[in-house]
């Protein structure tokens, strides 16, 4: 996992259109995983706390993940290099009041939900499709599954035993 973001890593920065601003978040992220990783490998820790490792260095795997993405992928149909896409991407997508994001994602072919407030007048805007939301039932897994760890808290979740709970956990 760690060498195949670090070789994606070497050949975008060979590529000449990263900007300076994503090269420099680029390397800050390449630096922070690197040491994510050592801390991994080199450190001794408590099972609690290498939970909290391991989740720092797939924080920093993902942000690089969407960063290489975004500069190789995404970005050149925003900037009119490639065409528009046909397709829309199956990920989670964005919710935005800014028209120009949505404009970006629809070329890009990527999920975006365009947020305006309603003044309760007629609607100013031109609707192109209206689609109705799908039941969280059918598409999502909520039902209870069997994880491996025991149950520590079980309370509302805006009491403040949730987090003693926590710390005395781990």
């Amino acid at each position: 996992m760690m060498h195949n973001i670090q070789d994606r890593i070497t050949e975008c920065r060979k590529e000449p259109f990263i900007t300076t601003n994503a090269n420099t978040l680029l390397r800050y992220l390449d630096r922070a995983i690197n040491h994510a990783c050592f801390r991994l490998y080199a450190l001794r820790s408590a099972f609690g706390q290498m939970k909290f490792g391991v989740t720092e260095f797939q924080h920093y795997y993902l942000e690089i993940h969407g960063l290489l993405d975004y500069l190789e992928v995404y970005r050149p149909h925003m900037d009119g290099e490639q065409p528009a896409a046909t397709t829309v991407v199956q990920c989670i997508g964005v919710f935005t009041n800014i028209p120009c994001i949505a404009q970006y994602f629809h070329t890009v072919g990527l999920p975006f939900w365009f947020i305006q407030p309603w003044s309760g007048g007629p609607f100013p805007y031109n609707v192109l499709d209206v689609v109705s939301p799908l039941d969280p039932a059918d598409s999502l897994c909520i039902s209870w599954h069997g994880i491996p760890f025991p149950v520590i808290f079980h309370s509302h979740m805006s009491t403040t035993e949730k987090h003693d709970t926590i710390h005395s956990y781990l």
